[in-house]
């Protein structure tokens, strides 16, 4: 089956608001897991199954590695959908059929509205606006990309951390003794607190 989104694949990269290059593998992921939830369910898109440790991969949550630049159909036909991956711009190019690489996407197929913009001459409410959207995306890749297990020792090396850090603030500081041979005596300091 030979399908032409050319104008999905601008849509969705237009709509992932990608940072400019050069980009990480992952962060440009976000386009191709963009526009496979803009694609059509019926016509059941997919990934591209690759080798482990091959360029421009990325490793889904099962752990399963797909290439980020490309999609497929279960009937085997990939279309490369960003050129000069991953600093590169948005394109649908049919390329060769392999159903084995076939890999199915079982994300949501909608297109949900990104939030508002705020008001173009708030320069606060913008950079406010862009770190938030910048903090969602890094939410969702990390949760596409970390599966539970590794979700979970993060967080409980994140917790002994804070441990460490409020007991340390606790503890008194010392005070710190030493001779001035060239003021003739003993000098006392207590660090800053």
């Amino acid at each position: 089956m030979i399908v032409d989104h050319t104008d999905l694949a601008q849509q969705a990269f237009n709509d992932a608001t990608l940072p400019p290059p050069p980009r990480t593998v992952v962060q440009a992921f976000w386009y191709t897991l963009r526009l496979l939830a803009m694609l059509p369910a019926e016509e059941a898109a997919g990934y591209v199954r690759a080798p482990a440790g091959g360029e421009n991969v990325v490793v889904l949550a099962n752990g399963t590695p797909v290439r980020m630049s490309r999609v497929m159909y279960a009937d085997g036909q990939i279309y490369k959908v960003m050129n000069d991956a991953p600093n590169g711009g948005p394109q649908w190019v049919a390329e060769d059929v392999q159903p084995a690489l076939f890999v199915p996407y079982e994300g949501p197929h909608t297109n949900p509205p990104g939030p508002p913009d705020p008001p173009a001459d708030d320069l606060e409410a913008r950079v406010l606006f862009l770190e938030g959207r910048v903090a969602d995306l890094t939410n969702r890749v990390f949760d596409l990309t970390v599966d539970k297990a590794d979700k979970s020792r993060v967080e409980a090396i994140n917790a002994r951390l804070e441990l460490v850090d409020a007991a340390s603030v606790k503890k008194p500081l010392p005070v710190y003794i030493g001779r001035a041979p060239f003021f003739g005596g003993t000098v006392r300091s207590r660090p800053e607190e």
